[in-house]
């Protein structure tokens, strides 16, 4: 058997060490904004251009599935790493703004 009570002496260490970081909250929402304006107009995009393309017959399940593939290539090709780079490009623009403040970098 293991003795689990140093692992709650760390847990507890943990709660009472814990502050809520105004700075990240700030930066996650930003980004969070962003990123559900971002993502709701690149898929509306996506359904305009993906179905002009590849039109889907209502008598072929393929057509369904292949119409999806497309988007789910061309989303994670061009979008995702265009959205991984916004996101630390946000978070860098504001802990940075809050540096030149005179607030600490984390």
């Amino acid at each position: 058997r293991v003795d689990d009570s140093r692992h709650g002496d760390d847990d507890q260490q943990q709660l009472q060490s814990f502050a809520f970081n105004i700075q990240r909250a700030f930066s996650a929402s930003s980004f969070g904004v962003i990123g559900t304006i971002y993502l709701h107009n690149w898929w509306n995009f996506l359904e305009r251009f993906v179905n002009a393309r590849f039109p889907i017959i209502p008598a072929k399940r393929t057509s369904r599935l292949s119409n999806a593939l497309v988007k789910v290539m061309i989303d994670q090709s061009i979008s995702a790493p265009l959205y991984n780079w916004c996101y630390f490009f946000i978070t860098n623009a504001v802990h940075s703004s809050n540096a030149a403040a005179g607030g600490d970098r984390v």
